[in-house]
């Protein structure tokens, strides 16, 4: 029997495909939140438990976590104290993949279906753009934290965007329908490519 916690994933993601398919039928003013909890069989308030918006629903994953999360905290404060590895890079690459909601078991037909979202509602693209820009402007933040404000603002922004092509660059391996590595593995083997480059 799953953990509570993979239960209310599981159930997110339902929310969350049900709201992409009505999205890519009707459009985002197509579909009322009712007729989303109708099309997955749960109750209205059991919808809005785990989304609290259209715009939210069709996005899929937060860029953003829960800070109330002792999890958020303890990679959030293990990363400001210069962990874990103690190598910057390495560290941003491990507090991103303890802060995303679920980094080796995402689902591809869900990435595709977000995708397609993105690209036929721009106002789903806009917000997503709005809340990846914070996301990112967050990590920044916590770098100066960690390093001081001797590094650099731009100079870690830079670091943050090297590793956001990275990552894009990871998912579309990961799309790739031959593909049976894990996004967490591709993104790995992209780094270590990168920093090939680079050397």
């Amino acid at each position: 029997m799953p953990a509570p916690t993979d239960r209310r994933a599981v159930t997110a993601r339902r929310v969350v495909a049900g709201a992409q398919r009505l999205t890519l039928e009707r459009g985002l003013d197509g579909w009322t939140m009712d007729e989303l909890a109708a099309t997955v069989g749960l109750s209205r308030r059991t919808v809005f438990n785990h989304v609290p918006s259209k715009l939210e629903a069709v996005l899929a994953v937060p860029c953003r976590p829960d800070e109330d999360d002792p999890r958020t905290r303890a990679a959030v404060d293990a990363f400001r104290a210069g962990g874990p590895t103690g190598r910057l890079l390495d560290d941003v690459v491990h507090l991103g993949s303890a802060l995303t909601a679920f980094p080796d078991e995402i689902d591809p037909d869900l990435l595709r279906t977000t995708r397609a979202v993105l690209a036929h509602e721009p106002r789903a693209a806009q917000a997503e753009h709005a809340r990846f820009h914070q996301a990112s402007e967050d990590l920044v933040a916590l770098i100066l934290e960690r390093e001081g404000d001797g590094f650099g603002a731009e100079r870690a922004r830079l670091a943050v965007k090297l590793l956001v092509t990275v990552f894009d660059a990871s998912i579309d391996q990961f799309l790739a329908p031959e593909e049976s590595r894990t996004l967490a593995e591709l993104f790995d083997a992209t780094l270590h490519a990168a920093a090939e480059l680079f050397a």
